[in-house]
């Protein structure tokens, strides 16, 4: 419920005509700039508010075209449908699920609450982690201790490896740790269902640099987050063309549209993987331009397609 408590909060907030500041948030919930920047990407193309950044006072503010009008219950009724569908998927005791809504229906009349029930909120997959690898990771990062994880990353490679966990991220509904690898001594993202056994252990930890660390959750799209940044150039024909343009993968994407009416998007990323899986939910009117390794890797993708038995 982190997300949807950060949300509530920020347009709290805005609603009330406060500023909010990426310091504010961050510090307040413990999440990194980048997992504010998507909350707040989130109200504005999940939730239709209209929110500017202020660059002089480094806030974010509601536009003047929402002071005219109030729609703050209406975002309030948004925020409530979703959390009805994430809580009828969460394994939360009921007194718990009352709570949580309670705290909402004070911002909203009885009229406009009585059409909750006329409104269909799909949330997205929700992946629970294994509780007992989850709630250990979580005591390692209030402990500062050391794990030792047997792992399977996504060639199906078994390794066996001491970290330092750093981070909990939960992107696109599934769970990852962000730890050091004593193995390869730098950091490294961990898919929390790969995590075969897991141990704590007493040691000395060798990470200690913040800021490597806000850099790294911070950086390009997606989850894999190994390497060094550059552009994704992708290229999108026909209704594809029309779709993207009103999509957002990343915050500082930029969206080029040609004279012939298809598009190009360039994201900043560090692996081709998460992309292309995105290019061939197109079929066939998305492809990648640069950079080469992308480009390699997605004609890899669709050649495996061919030996697909259809």
């Amino acid at each position: 419920m982190s997300q949807t408590e950060r949300i509530y909060y920020i347009l709290r907030k805005l609603s009330a005509g406060e500023r909010v500041t990426s310091k504010d948030v961050t510090s307040k919930y413990e999440i990194s700039e980048r997992q504010f920047r998507r909350d707040i990407e989130y109200l504005k193309d999940r939730m239709n508010c209209n929110i500017s950044y202020d660059v002089k006072n480094k806030t974010y503010v509601f536009d003047d075209r929402d002071v005219d009008k109030d729609y703050t219950e209406y975002r309030y009724l948004i925020v409530e449908s979703l959390i009805d569908s994430l809580l009828g998927r969460l394994p939360i005791e009921q007194l718990l699920s009352e709570d949580i809504k309670s705290v909402l229906n004070k911002s909203m009349s009885t009229e406009t609450r009585s059409v909750l029930d006329k409104i269909v909120y799909h949330a997205p997959k929700i992946d629970l982690p294994k509780y007992d690898t989850f709630s250990l990771i979580v005591e390692t990062l209030k402990k500062n201790t050391l794990l030792n994880i047997k792992y399977v990353n996504r060639t199906q490679w078994k390794s066996e490896r001491v970290v330092e966990p750093l981070r909990l991220i939960n992107y696109d509904s599934v769970w990852y740790l962000v730890a050091y690898d004593h193995m390869y001594e730098n950091l490294r993202t961990f898919h929390l269902s790969r995590i075969q056994e897991a141990n704590e252990l007493e040691g000395k930890r060798r990470f200690k640099g913040k800021a490597e660390l806000d850099a790294y959750v911070d950086s390009g799209c997606g989850i894999f987050l190994a390497g060094e940044v550059s552009d994704y150039v992708m290229h999108f024909t026909g209704n594809a063309a029309f779709q993207i343009q009103t999509e957002v993968w990343h915050e500082k994407q930029k969206i080029m549209v040609l004279e012939n009416g298809d598009v190009e998007l360039t994201v900043p990323a560090k692996q081709p993987y998460e992309l292309a899986g995105r290019l061939l939910s197109f079929c066939g009117e998305g492809y990648p331009v640069s950079p080469e390794k992308f480009v390699e890797y997605f004609k890899k993708c669709v050649d495996r397609l061919g030996f697909i038995p259809l």
